[in-house]
């Protein structure tokens, strides 16, 4: 589980179109992708930050994912802690 923060805050169906189509947004019966938990919105109900499980066979299949969220996705995010 990883707690990300993105730079410029986004709607909601946004980001998950971008980690539908860039990083593996994880569906129902698959082995591996990556799961909002939720979403933490700014007062204008944009995503300002998230909580994402990464699902996978093993660690290294995560970190890829993670890889992928970081420097695929058309939009920057930063770590944060809760």
């Amino acid at each position: 589980m990883r707690n990300l923060k993105t730079v410029r805050s986004l709607s909601g169906r946004t980001v998950l179109r971008l980690l539908s189509e860039h990083a593996g947004l994880y569906q129902p019966g698959q082995e591996a992708g990556i799961l909002p938990i939720n979403f933490i919105l700014t007062p204008g109900n944009l995503v300002e930050k998230g909580q994402f499980l990464f699902i996978g066979r093993d660690p290294g299949q995560c970190r890829e994912m993670l890889r992928r969220v970081e420097e695929d996705l058309p939009i920057r995010w930063e770590y944060a802690r809760d």
